[in-house]
């Protein structure tokens, strides 16, 4: 949607695009069409109010996340049954 401002007094339209402010001033009967659209489109609007929907309390584990982490990564063993080799780290 573009956004523009209208000035009934000189019959223009200035709008941002991307190369910085433009005004609308030589087609008198565009830019009445433009102020036209703009004033029935801010008409047909109505204001609504956003009802929040409830939202899932997770529960607090009382964990480090972090320390998890970590004690994922250092304790970890290989999952194919037929390997003899696996590796884990004994913490003292």
């Amino acid at each position: 949607m573009m956004k523009g401002v209208a000035s009934t007094l000189y019959q223009t339209i200035k709008f941002a695009t991307p190369r910085g402010k433009e005004t609308l001033y030589e087609n008198q009967v565009a830019i009445k069409q433009c102020y036209l659209a703009t004033v029935s489109i801010k008409a047909t609007m109505k204001e609504v109010q956003l009802i929040a929907e409830e939202q899932e309390v997770l529960e607090d584990v009382e964990r480090d996340l972090e320390a998890k982490v970590v004690e994922d990564l250092i304790r970890y063993e290989l999952d194919e049954p037929s390997s003899d080799f696996s590796f884990s780290r004994e913490q003292t």
